[in-house]
C-alpha cells in the first residue's frame, strides 16, 4: 500500500504524511510475544527509513504506536486474549483494564 501511495505522491509533487500504525510493542518487550514484538519494531524500523527516504519528496512518515486495542480487533481471537492474561497473571475478563491502566490517559482503546 505505501509503495503505490508514494508513487502517487510523487507523481503529484505537493508531498503529504504517511503514518503508519504499529504497536506499542514495538518499543516495549513484553511477555512471551517474540514474533509479535519483532514484527512490529521491524514495521517501525521501516517507518524510519521511509521517513529518511521520502524526505525529499516532502513526504513525512510517522508511526502511532498504541497499546492493546480491544474493540473490533481480530488479536483478541484464537487464545489470544487467554495467553496475554496468563501472561500477566489477570483473567481475561481483567485484561482490557489491565490495559488500559498502562496507558497516560488510563482508558480502554476501543
Amino acid at each position: 500500500v505505501s509503495k503505490a501511495t508514494i508513487e502517487v505522491m510523487r507523481k503529484q509533487g505537493f508531498g503529504g504524511d504517511i503514518v503508519n500504525i504499529v504497536s506499542k510493542n514495538a518499543v516495549v518487550a513484553g511477555p512471551n510475544n517474540p514474533g509479535y514484538g519483532s514484527a512490529k519494531a521491524a514495521q517501525a524500523h521501516l517507518t524510519r527509513l521511509m521517513a529518511a527516504e521520502l524526505g525529499i519528496d516532502k513526504i513525512r512518515v510517522n508511526t502511532v504506536n498504541p497499546d492493546a486495542v480491544i474493540s473490533d480487533s481480530n488479536i483478541w481471537s484464537g487464545g489470544w486474549a487467554e495467553g496475554r492474561a496468563k501472561a500477566y497473571g489477570v483473567t481475561v475478563a481483567e485484561l482490557p483494564a489491565y490495559y488500559a491502566k498502562r496507558t497516560l490517559l488510563n482508558e480502554i482503546i476501543l
